[in-house]
């Protein structure tokens, strides 16, 4: 159980599946530039990975 993600990958990929279309769309109506709301959008969901590892970090360091 210690090992066990919070998200798993099929999560992961339906979340990006669902919503990265939504994401892009807004970043692009703020940042005017394809690019940039590109990047903000995969920020947006690398985010999700990473508070996945530190929600899973700080669960531990509470036990």
């Amino acid at each position: 159980m210690e090992n066990e993600p919070l998200y798993t990958e099929d999560y992961i990929s339906e979340l990006i599946q669902s919503y990265s279309d939504m994401v892009l769309r807004i970043a692009f109506a703020y940042l005017k530039n394809s690019a940039d709301a590109q990047d903000v959008c995969q920020e947006v969901f690398i985010k999700i990975v990473k508070q996945q590892k530190t929600s899973k970090h700080a669960e531990h360091d509470q036990r």
